[in-house]
């Protein structure tokens, strides 16, 4: 039994533990709380007495560096059954997070074998403290009930590992224990003396009255964890967009991890190194919100059981490396397999973006007539895009940008990279139309604009042709024009001579009642000052091409 008077010379003394504590992310993460980083494995200090060796003190000849270990390394720490006897190391004062130690009790008799974790500058100075009474148990203390509490029956020489997990913003301690086959579960908070807000900064090892024990290691992580054998292989990509692409993995079989994490790179070479003991946080848009490996660029996008996960948040025409890491262990205690695989890493490019085009070249129509279709072709880097088709009276320039403007709202349609549109019939005047684009699909790449070049469709009034007047007529074109041919007398042969001005480029819409070889209107010449002569017979019905004379000189 612990009597008071031993609890005050514990305290006075500076009782402690054995300990490593990891930073509980889920639980306590708050910037300014220091993480638990202090490790010792006690495997460079000489065999003997540990008063004096790595700013240890006290307990001298009674706890000694010798060889009992059971997890790690080749030395442990001996506690003697001779009174009270004790050793203290000042660390970096810490506020959260989970420590854990190897312990084994020799006998429970009288007395015990216990760790603890405390401020070192207060009267009441204990945190928290965790150990093997002589009543069988392993025990820890609770201010709140002023008592010792039973946490789980223990056997004389038999190693256990404990964990204690501190609050001290809030002033509490949990314990749990793994007994060389299963973790327990984590106890009830407990209550500690100790004011709010302050940490630890002193660890120590004690043995009461007639008791002896070992010690193993003091660590961050759970030494129960291991880090998996064989890594995820064959990483592959799939809907690969401007802004975004779907990764998928081959997870192994045995060998591997409980979970993986996935990590990637704006980059080519070299592959991801996650830290033991860090819980990195995912998130699928690349380097928002998702954990970074210190400041290396490598993001986690994913972290669970899964083989796939889509990505955004990318840059166009940008290289990234994926490298997926087995890991086994949770809540700041993962042990990662950091090792390459076949194709793991490996990289992809994004796409660029492109909203297409508007395609097939401006059109000259006479009066009422229904221009020919026209198509947006080209549009790459998203899933999907939509289309929406503008016009506006007049020949004017074509859009660019985001914005609409004067442009009134015709058709749209949906698609993968192409659209069509038929405009209305019986247009009579000149008109131009565009598209604007929006990008669809998951991911959903870039921002809605519109695609590049329009269409300029010109309305010309049909210039009338009277064979009446004579049967060999012409013309000088100074724009684009169009014909219609009236009062040709069945049999009649009629002959009409076209002449390009000194800018040359127009073009000629014949009438439909106009026939040419091969049902194919030819090419007529349209250099500066070019001349071309063609004959038709009339049928009644039709002119006929007869011959064709082209670039006549």
């Amino acid at each position: 039994m612990i009597t008071n008077k031993m609890k005050m010379k514990t305290t006075k003394l500076l009782k402690v533990a054995y300990i490593g504590i990891v930073l509980n992310l889920a639980l306590f993460m708050n910037g300014a709380y220091a993480q638990w980083t202090y490790e010792q494995k006690f495997n460079t200090l000489t065999d003997g007495n540990l008063n004096g060796q790595d700013s240890w003190s006290g307990g001298a000849g009674e706890i000694v560096v010798q060889t009992t270990t059971k997890y790690e390394g080749a030395k442990g720490i001996s506690l003697a059954a001779s009174g009270s006897t004790y050793a203290v190391r000042d660390i970096t004062e810490v506020q959260t997070g989970i420590v854990y130690v190897a312990m084994r009790a020799v006998n429970n008799t009288t007395g015990g074998i216990y760790f603890y974790l405390y401020h070192a500058t207060t009267s009441n100075n204990w945190v928290a403290m965790v150990g093997f009474h002589g009543n069988g148990y392993i025990i820890s203390y609770d201010q709140s009930l002023g008592a010792y509490v039973n946490i789980a029956p223990y056997v004389a020489g038999q190693w256990y590992i404990m964990a204690i997990e501190i609050d001290c913003p809030n002033r509490n301690h949990r314990i749990k224990v793994h007994n060389g086959t299963a973790w327990s579960a984590w106890t009830a908070w407990f209550q500690n003396t100790v004011e709010a807000n302050l940490g630890v900064n002193r660890i120590g090892m004690i043995s009461q009255g007639p008791s002896a024990g070992y010690i193993d290691f003091i660590t961050p992580t759970d030494p129960i964890i291991v880090s998996p054998t064989t890594q995820t292989s064959n990483v592959t990509f799939q809907n690969i967009q401007s802004c975004g692409m779907t990764l998928g993995w081959t997870r192994p079989g045995s060998g591997g991890g409980s979970n993986c994490a996935v990590f990637m790179y704006a980059g080519s070479t070299g592959t991801s190194a996650p830290a033991d003991g860090t819980t990195y946080t995912a998130n699928t848009v690349f380097g928002s919100s998702g954990s970074q490996i210190g400041s290396t660029g490598w993001y986690c996008v994913y972290n669970g059981t899964g083989t796939s996960v889509a990505v955004n948040g990318l840059t166009a025409g940008t290289t990234y490396r994926v490298h997926v890491c087995e890991y086994n262990g949770s809540g700041g205690s993962e042990k990662y397999l950091t090792s390459a695989a076949t194709d793991n890493p490996k990289n992809q490019a994004t796409t660029t973006i492109s909203y297409g085009a508007v395609g097939s070249g401006n059109q000259t129509v006479s009066s009422g007539a229904t221009p020919s279709s026209m198509g947006v072709t080209g549009a790459t880097g998203s899933g999907s895009f939509s289309y929406q088709w503008y016009s506006q009276n007049g020949i004017v320039s074509c859009p660019s940008g985001s914005t609409i403007g004067a442009w009134t709202t015709l058709g749209s349609s949906n698609g993968a990279n192409t659209a069509t549109y038929s405009p209305a019939s019986g247009i009579t005047a000149s008109t131009s139309y565009a598209c604007f684009v929006t990008p669809g699909g998951s991911p959903t790449c870039g921002t809605a604009t519109w695609a590049s070049s329009c269409r300029l469709v010109t309305v010309t009034t049909p210039a009338n042709v009277d064979w009446n007047k004579s049967n060999v007529q012409e013309i000088t074109l100074s724009a684009n024009r169009s014909f219609t041919f009236t009062n040709g007398k069945s049999g009649g042969f009629y002959t009409l001579i076209i002449k390009q001005d000194g800018t040359g480029g127009r073009t000629v819409i014949w009438p439909e009642d106009v026939k040419w070889a091969g049902g194919t209107e030819p090419a007529f010449t349209t250099s500066a000052g070019a001349i071309d002569l063609v004959k038709f017979v009339y049928d009644g019905t039709n002119y006929l091409i007869s011959s064709l004379m082209l670039d006549i000189k």
